[in-house]
């Protein structure tokens, strides 16, 4: 009777339930997998090659691809795959999943390119023993050791390489990468690739030539703050220092002026008469500068109020800003004067580089500030109005409102006064409606504003 019980437990079991043994296979649905093997899925276009790493399809002998006649998943799931019906994970799950295109990101300088493919998120319970990466040109060579004999290369395990190649510019190159996991056979069939095609230092657009279209790119990136987003950012950063700014933009221009970027633009040497000092100079609502020698460009981050305005220099190769917000980047490319814009309104400088031909300078900010006084706020106004006062220098000041008639209606600050910012108040409840004007004395400064009392 007991026998008996138990044939038709087994017989239970084999027709109704397969819960009664555990069943060992992959388990992970993240591995290659029957349902999805449809001949799309795990068949890649890789740099004009087509690879099939799939068991239901394979390539004819015209490259054509056809359904496979054995050792397909007709028979169950193919070695490596996942499996359904499998309780027990047996360690035996193979993946297809490989860093393409976008999973990977090329920093080009002279003498080669870092290749890093870090973004890259393998599946979850995978287990990689290497990378094995190709540059593929005119024939395929492997950077991380060959691997063949199979298992005489290097395991490569990190996820970036720095490629140490003389690269031609404007010619492709494609890394292939193949993912070496646990279960695969020989070197892998997780396979994926990306393409770069270096550029030149300077070539920003990339034609092969270097001239102002690419001195406005650089500039326009650096002024917006956004060159790491540029298709070929590492042409831009001309003293590879891993930065974007006016260093570069000067080492570009000189270079162009020199016609010489085609002997790389970084072995620049610079120029005999190169400033190795710098003063700027605030003064009668113009910023300028003085050196001891040339100075190849300017570049500065300014923070301020919504009442800030400038007018850049004309005489230079390049003067231009940009502003967001109450944050203005600009940038004076070989001034031609010592000029470099004109302001109304008080600002902040957060930020300053200046150039010679080649390297930064050192600037002194603190020798000479003219006195200024901000516009009158509000303005037209009634009863009183707001101005503030900067003192860069301790001194003798006056400030005082007249009328149309050129007399004195009163005198909101005078004498001497310690260096500082002072805020006026003009309460005018006794005064008239009409125009009146502000005007700031001190030693060889004048400055007059008008206003306009409306009662």
């Amino acid at each position: 009777k007991q026998i008996q019980n138990y044939i038709n437990f087994l017989i239970v079991c084999l027709t109704v339930s397969k819960m009664c043994f555990s069943q060992e296979g992959c388990t992970d649905p993240a591995a290659y997998n029957c349902a999805d093997d449809d001949g799309v899925n795990y068949t890649f276009d890789v740099g004009g090659i087509t690879y099939v790493n799939g068991c239901n399809y394979e390539l004819d002998e015209y490259s054509q691809l056809v359904e496979t006649t054995d050792n397909n998943c007709d028979d169950g799931p193919c070695e490596g795959y996942y499996d359904l019906n499998a309780t027990l994970d047996d360690g035996s799950c193979d993946y297809y999943q490989a860093p393409h295109e976008d999973d990977f990101v090329f920093t080009v300088i002279n003498n080669g390119i870092l290749v890093d493919w870090s973004s890259f998120q393998p599946p979850a319970h995978a287990h990689i023993f290497a990378y094995h990466i190709q540059r593929c040109v005119e024939n395929c060579v492997f950077i991380t050791g060959n691997p063949f004999p199979w298992g005489s290369g290097a395991q490569y395990i990190r996820t970036s390489i720095f490629d140490e190649y003389d690269w031609e510019p404007g010619i492709e190159i494609k890394y292939s990468l193949n993912v070496q996991y646990a279960n695969a056979e020989n070197y892998g069939m997780a396979i994926g690739a990306s393409h770069i095609t270096p550029v030149a230092l300077g070539d920003l657009n990339g034609d092969s030539y270097w001239n102002v279209l690419d001195i406005v790119q650089l500039s326009n990136c650096i002024l917006s703050n956004n060159c790491d987003d540029h298709v070929n950012s590492y042409a831009g950063d001309l003293n590879i220092d891993g930065y974007w700014n006016v260093l570069d933009i000067v080492i570009l221009s000189n270079c162009i002026l020199a016609n010489s970027c085609d002997d790389r633009a970084d072995s620049y040497g610079g120029r005999v008469d190169d400033a190795t000092l710098s003063r700027l100079i605030m003064k009668d609502n113009m910023v300028s500068i003085e050196a001891d020698g040339f100075i190849g460009g300017v570049q500065m981050t300014l923070r301020h109020g919504d009442d800030f305005s400038v007018n850049m220099t004309k005489h230079a190769l390049l003067a231009d800003y940009l502003t967001s917000g109450n944050e203005t980047r600009l940038l004076v490319i070989t001034p031609e004067t010592d000029e470099l814009f004109s302001y109304s309104g008080d600002f902040e400088i957060t930020e300053i580089i200046v150039a010679n031909s080649h390297a930064e300078v050192s600037v002194d900010m603190h020798i000479v500030n003219g006195f200024r006084i901000s516009k009158a706020y509000p303005n037209p106004f009634n009863p009183t109005t707001t101005m503030t006062l900067t003192m860069p220098m301790s001194g003798d000041i006056t400030v005082e409102v007249f009328n149309l008639l050129g007399q004195s209606i009163t005198t909101l600050i005078s004498g001497y006064k310690e260096a500082g910012t002072y805020n006026l108040i003009w309460d005018a409840t006794d005064a008239a409606s009409g125009v009146y004007f502000i005007t700031l004395s001190a030693s060889d400064t004048r400055l007059t504003q008008k206003v306009l009392l409306l009662k």
